[in-house]
Order: C-alpha cells, then sequence, then structure tokens
C-alpha cells in the first residue's frame, strides 16, 4: 500500500472542538470496523457497504476485503479499483490503494 507523507504533528487540547470531533471520528470507525469483522470473507457486498461507511467514499465493485481489518480512523483512507486487503491488515491513514477511479 502507498501512503503520502503526513503533515507535520502539532498538539491537539483536551478538551476542544477539534478534539471531540477527532474522538467522533474514532468511534465511529471502531464501530464500523468491529461490524466488518464479523462478517465472513463471501459477504462482499456488505463489506464494500461498511468500508464505504468507513471511507466516506464510495468502494468499486472490484474491492474485496478479507476480515478482519483495522484502522484508527477511516477518513483519510482512499481505494481504487482492483483492490484486494488480505486478513489482519492494520490501515492507518493516509492510506491511498489502487488504480484511480
Amino acid at each position: 500500500m502507498h501512503s503520502r507523507s503526513r503533515p507535520p504533528a502539532r498538539r491537539i487540547p483536551i478538551p476542544s472542538p477539534e478534539w471531540d470531533a477527532i474522538a467522533a471520528d474514532v468511534k465511529q470507525a471502531m464501530r464500523l470496523t468491529a461490524e466488518l469483522n464479523r462478517l465472513g470473507f463471501e459477504d462482499d457486498a456488505q463489506i464494500r457497504t461498511l468500508f464505504g461507511e468507513l471511507t466516506g467514499q464510495p468502494v468499486d465493485e472490484t474491492f474485496k476485503l478479507f476480515p478482519p481489518f483495522h484502522t484508527e480512523c477511516g477518513r483519510n483512507i482512499r481505494i481504487g479499483r482492483k483492490v484486494f486487503i488480505n486478513q489482519g491488515c492494520t490501515g492507518n491513514p493516509p492510506l491511498f490503494n489502487g488504480a484511480q477511479r
């Protein structure tokens, strides 16, 4: 998988509106990956639906994932066409993979 360089790290105060937004994204990712990881290999349509919710982007029909999959936050993951993610993968965004749409 290819990743692009990250912006420099900076401190985010706790509590703050920015921290609350990050925490909400992480909770959402945890909920969606837990649901995704309960699915079997053959549940392709449901896996694509949940992965699309996780990334906030539509997922191409050629996408294939074998659970389990883990990530801290899915909004910075971009998946193209003809992508296969094998079981046990941990994707830490930003993450870019596959042919461009």
